[in-house]
């Protein structure tokens, strides 16, 4: 089963069905993104790449660090998307 259907079937268990198909999203150079919608809203689903999928993974832990403080601070004043826990 791959990562993405694996966490497909988590958040189904969570959210229920999807609506649809996940669509891959471009760009991404840490992730690969996809766009699903459950009950009518969309989420996007971001899964790690591993390096046999790209070379460029190995992203210093001060900018994952940044940008979770930059994703916090949005999700603050209401202009960040909310996550979900994954583990």
């Amino acid at each position: 089963m791959s990562d993405l259907a694996k966490t497909l079937a988590r958040l189904a268990a969570i959210l229920g069905p999807p609506d649809g198909d996940a669509v891959a999203l471009d760009g991404g150079i840490i992730n690969r993104n996809f766009k699903v919608d459950f009950d009518g809203k969309p989420y996007v689903i971001r899964i790690p790449r591993t390096r046999s999928s790209s070379a460029s993974t190995a992203t210093p832990s001060g900018r994952r660090r940044a940008r979770r403080r930059g994703r916090a601070s949005g999700r603050r004043c209401g202009r960040c998307w909310r996550t979900l826990p994954y583990s």
